[in-house]
């Protein structure tokens, strides 16, 4: 019967004092008698806490009044003809014991695979082989509670299967061994045009002889090699039957894996015409490699109670050894494994020989094929052989990892040692320590486990996260091992706090016997102090007769608010003796907030709030890793924008890291790295995110910073191909446009290219001379010394002094003049005056990522440096003392700030000044907004059923609705949902974004809007009872920072669930 599958969830069951729990399991009636493997996955929970841990574990279920097992003496993959094999079979009850199965019958199986000569559609003659099972014997048999010994049919060769059957005709075991022989018994019985072989063992030492089972489909002749890198033996053979043994010799000092190939030729006088006349075979093999191994021994003790770990070892031979010591959960999270340097040396390795044969080009007796010819499918006997892989700054503080390292120890010889690793106090747990040894001419390893328990434990839950006047429930489990401590001890708790949580029971007595546990809970409320927060327990055991013993826990969480990060910028001229700068006030919290004023008589200062936003930016495709990185390329050390060399190096360096992971094999990049190795195709966005991230790297390059060659140069290469072909459309000349301007830049002569571009351009794009394409085009002219079609070209281009005009993710008004003035700079010795849309896109504070690298290109060196300004600043009518970075002043505005006055006794219009308010931070207050996006977030429970509140332990469902409002498609948008604190994210993101983070505090979605409604879906465990804020959802347009919503914020409750 084809095998089916069964699902069926639990009753909750609780763990008694000894910390077990009994699950009754029932099987429904609807599923067919017979045998299974029972998957049974267990969520344990921590007392009071809705952390838990997983098990799966598997058992093998059945409804039969027995099992049927057995074991044989040797190999039953290869056996040799006529050699003697026996099998114990033994029968089973449900308890495991042994049991007595009588009325049973056995019998054996051939495997045979028959062949016909056909005629397939399209006229040509070919074989088809099925394969039949075969009874050749069959006898009643009864199995005694001492079992029963068989001896298994070895007398001919071939595939063969014992089979133990019920009275009912149900197979109870179905025992496979496989006969090796030097004939054909049936030398018409197994056609099939393949070479099976088999060998005896798969591990030789060497100097062994080799036997290999050769089943071929006709007589013939053939080669035997031994290979790997090379051939290391060979002989050649004849098989006048189709079923043969064959020998080879393993050569002396060969070591690691190889590889046994069998080639085989059809005899010229065969009659099997119609299989090719060539085949082959392939089997991998390794060699014993006991000379290689030193053998380590590992001695501790079972349990370490006082935090002292020693550790005993001993090798076989001199040898170097290290010893290391981890908690097994780091393991299980690296899923680590005991290190195997012999494996590691010894790999698999592949099989690097090439074999060229024509001899399947040989043909048949003519008088054979002749005879051949006129068949028609029913005149064969079909009888011969054959077988066929954001950032939360309030971090929470993390104890150290239990992971400990001895350093190299020289042992000698059967002469053992020890050292002793001091675990912290704060462990109980599993410990996992592995020995690794080597010399010169060999190596070992070996693990054992130890199990750390000190007298009193404690366990100590809270959320990972918090926000402020959050309340939540802690639960601190303390467990007493404490010796001859009795049924009557107690432990005295007492608790503490850092600044900002308010705890409502800081002391109490708790009655914890001996060899048991006990849980202290209460309840912790959270104030305004954002970072990390500390609850630190300590516990004391008094119980009889002086026994005592003490412990402390300390749960870290980090307090962070229901905002997120902000920049807001206010920006102006000062072109008269005073000026006055209100309305700027944002109240923020006071962790990571900043609030300065630039002042310089360059627009330069402009770009230091952009430097800043950029600086903070969280999203990270590729085209805002590059945006990031930008301004440390054109300013790396700038004292303006406040860049420092070395840091600068390192930001580039780590962008350029990134980016590399993210080219794809046909060198184009993507806006998300893929796992596939398929080219990319040429869209018009791939192509200009290609071109933005060369332009960028090739800007690293002529700054002397170092990039890899070859990622810049298959870059360029896939630029190429597309600069070379067709353009179809808009989209497709701008891309072509930026691409050809890269391409120059990098040395290429691209007149081919641009006749391409200005063909189509000409034709179809009017007044494109006027757009950053023709900006572009203007500077590859330039660069190639076509001096008066690039000076023409340039002449045409038309700056915009409106607002930001969004075009698409590559296309806006602010970014194009910015490019534009960078182009003039650079390639032109042009003192272009910025751009009023770079000014305006400062000032009015709606910041996207490309658009302020951008502005930034615009800004950066604008100007010849100068002193700096004599200014006087003052806030809310206090003067401010500010400092001097070259020609600009600084100034840290109070936080309580709601007017500044600025005076400059020499600043008239034509001797004015510029200025920027930068503020960064987590505004106190969210507020609820919808512009262009509609966005919102619910939360189920497993019946489907909307809720804003639920029980400890329970896995709920979270939705989120998006859509464009409007009739526009909104690419590019970023949905960032913070976590309620005790939410635990389980699970991928399901719905149609393009890419989905999860991290601890927040999930963060990008996608694109339609009017249609999007939903976006993932689970959560609540780990933490309290009452919790829901912060708002936030989406924004990433490349139209004036679409945007922000949801609501709201309260979600969890209860302890207790029965």
């Amino acid at each position: 019967r084809a095998s089916q599958t069964f699902t069926a969830n639990m009753p909750d069951a609780y763990t008694d004092e000894n910390g077990g729990a009994t699950i009754a399991i029932n099987f429904d009636d609807v599923i067919p008698d017979g045998t299974y493997m029972l998957k049974l996955t267990t969520a344990g929970f921590e007392s009071a806490s809705g952390r838990s841990v997983r098990t799966t574990t598997t058992a093998r279920v059945s409804n039969a009044k027995y099992l049927v097992g057995y074991h044989a003496d040797g190999d039953l993959k290869y056996i040799a003809r006529g050699a003697s094999r026996n099998v114990k079979l033994v029968a089973v009850d449900h308890t495991g014991a042994a049991a007595a199965a009588n009325n049973l019958t056995m019998r054996t199986v051939h495997r045979e695979n028959l062949t016909s000569l056909v005629k397939d559609y399209s006229g040509y003659y070919k074989y088809q082989t099925v394969t039949r099972d075969k009874v050749i014997s069959q006898n009643a048999l009864d199995i005694t509670t001492d079992g029963k010994t068989i001896t298994i049919d070895t007398a001919n060769a071939g595939t063969y299967f014992v089979q133990i059957l019920d009275s009912a005709e149900r197979v109870l075991a179905n025992i496979e061994y496989f006969v090796a022989g030097n004939e054909n018994s049936e030398l018409k019985s197994d056609t099939n045009a393949e070479l099976k072989i088999k060998l005896s063992s798969n591990a030789f030492a060497a100097g062994d002889k080799i036997d290999i089972s050769i089943t071929a489909p006709y007589t013939g002749a053939g080669l035997i090699t031994i290979e790997r890198d090379r051939v290391y033996a060979y002989k050649w053979f004849n098989a006048n039957t189709t079923t043969s043994v064959q020998q080879i010799t393993l050569p002396a000092g060969f070591e690691g894996t190889g590889y046994v190939n069998v080639s085989f030729v059809r005899n010229i006088t065969s009659r099997d015409i119609f299989t090719t006349p060539y085949a082959y075979a392939v089997a991998p093999f390794s060699v014993k490699n006991d000379a290689r191994k030193i053998g380590v021994k590992l001695t501790t003790p079972d349990i370490v109670r006082d935090h002292k770990l020693p550790i005993k070892y001993e090798s076989n031979r001199d040898a170097r050894l290290m010893i290391f010591a981890i908690n097994t959960g780091i393991l299980q999270v690296a899923k680590y494994d005991l290190p195997r340097p012999l494996a590691y040396f010894f790999k698999k390795a592949a099989l690097q020989v090439s074999t060229y044969q024509t001899l399947s080009l040989l043909l048949p007796e003519y008088k054979i094929l002749r005879e051949f010819a006129k068949t028609g499918g029913g005149d064969f006997e079909p009888d011969i052989d054959a077988g066929m892989t954001l950032i939360n700054p309030f971090g929470r503080r993390t104890l150290p990892p239990v992971a400990f390292y001895s350093g190299i120890i020289d042992a000698q010889a059967d002469k053992s040692g020890e050292i002793t690793f001091d675990l912290p106090e704060y462990f109980n747990g599993a410990v996992r320590v592995f020995a690794v040894a080597a010399n010169n001419t060999a190596v070992g390893s070996a693990d054992t486990s130890v199990r750390v328990q000190s007298p009193v434990m404690i366990t100590l839950s809270a959320p990972l996260m918090a926000a402020p006047n959050d309340t939540f429930d802690i639960g601190a489990v303390v467990s007493n091992q404490v010796a001859h401590s009795g049924a009557a001890a107690t432990a005295d708790i007492s608790l503490s706090t850092s600044d900002g949580l308010t705890a409502a029971v800081v002391a109490g007595k708790i009655a914890v016997p001996e060899n048991n546990e006990n849980v202290f809970t209460t309840s912790v409320h959270v104030g305004d102090v954002l970072g990390n927060a500390d609850i630190k327990l300590n516990a004391t055991i008094t119980g009889a007769d002086n026994a005592s013993g003490a412990a402390s826990a300390t749960a870290s969480l980090s307090v962070r608010p229901i905002t997120t990060f902000e920049t807001r910028v206010h920006s102006g001229t000062i072109n008269a003796n005073t000026a006055k700068i209100r309305g700027f006030h944002i109240d923020m919290y006071p962790e990571f907030s900043a609030r300065t004023l630039y002042v310089s008589p360059r627009a330069t200062v402009l770009a230091r709030p952009l430097v800043q936003y950029l600086a903070h930016y969280e999203f990270p495709c590729t085209e805002q890793l590059v945006s990031r990185a930008l301004p440390y390329v054109i300013a790396p050390n700038d004292d303006t924008l406040g860049t420092k060399f070395d840091e600068s190096s390192a930001q580039i360096a780590d962008t350029i890291r990134q980016l590399q992971s993210r080219q794809n094999i046909n060198g184009a990049f993507e806006l998300w790295a893929t796992t596939d190795n398929f080219p990319t195709p040429a869209s018009p966005t791939t192509v200009q995110t290609t071109a933005y991230v060369a332009q960028f790297l090739t800007l690293a390059r002529d700054a002397g910073f170092n990039v890899p060659k070859d990622m810049l140069g298959r870059a360029i290469g896939f630029l190429r191909d597309f600069a070379g072909t067709p353009i179809e459309n808009a989209d497709d000349a701008a891309a072509a446009a930026h691409a050809i301007f890269v391409i120059t830049q990098n040395d290429y002569i691209t007149t081919n290219y641009i006749n391409l571009f200005q063909e189509y351009a000409d034709k179809n794009i009017k007044n494109w001379q006027r757009t950053i394409s023709g900006a572009y085009i203007a500077a590859a002219y330039k660069m190639m010394k076509q001096d008066d079609a690039a000076d023409k070209l340039i002449a045409q281009y038309r700056t915009t002094s409106s607002g930001f005009e969004y075009v698409s993710m590559y296309d806006n008004n602010v970014a194009n003049d910015a490019m534009y003035n960078f182009i003039n700079r650079r390639y032109f010795d042009a003192a272009a005056a910025t751009p009023d849309s770079v000014v305006n896109y400062v000032a009015g504070g709606d910041y996207s990522s490309y658009t302020s690298a951008m502005a930034t290109l615009a800004l950066i060196g604008g100007g010849a440096a100068t002193d700096a300004p004599a200014v006087t600043i003052s806030a809310n009518d206090a003067t401010i003392t500010g400092t001097t970075s070259g020609d600009t002043l600084g100034f840290d505005i109070p936080a309580d700030a709601t007017a500044i006055d600025i005076k400059c006794e020499k600043c008239d219009r034509t001797n004015g000044l510029y200025y920027a308010l930068v503020q960064t931070g987590y505004p106190r207050v969210a507020s609820e907004s919808s512009n262009g996006i509609s966005v919102s977030r619910e939360y189920y429970n497993e019946n489907g059923e909307r809720i804003t509140s639920a029980n400890i332990g329970d896995r709920i469902t979270v939705r989120i609705f998006a859509r464009a409002r409007g009739g526009d498609v909104i690419p590019s948008v970023a949905i960032t949902d913070l976590l309620p604190a005790g939410f635990s994210v389980d699970g991928a993101v399901t719905g149609d974004q393009n890419f989905a983070q999860i991290r601890e505090d927040r999930v963060v979605i990008f996608t694109d809007l339609t009017r249609a409604s999007a939903t976006f879906e993932y689970t959560a465990d609540v780990t933490a009872a309290g009452t919790f804020a829901t912060p708002p959802i936030h989406a924004e347009s990433m490349y139209n920072p004036s679409v945007n919503a922000t949801g609501a914020v709201g309260t979600f409750t969890v209860s302890n669930g207790e029965k």
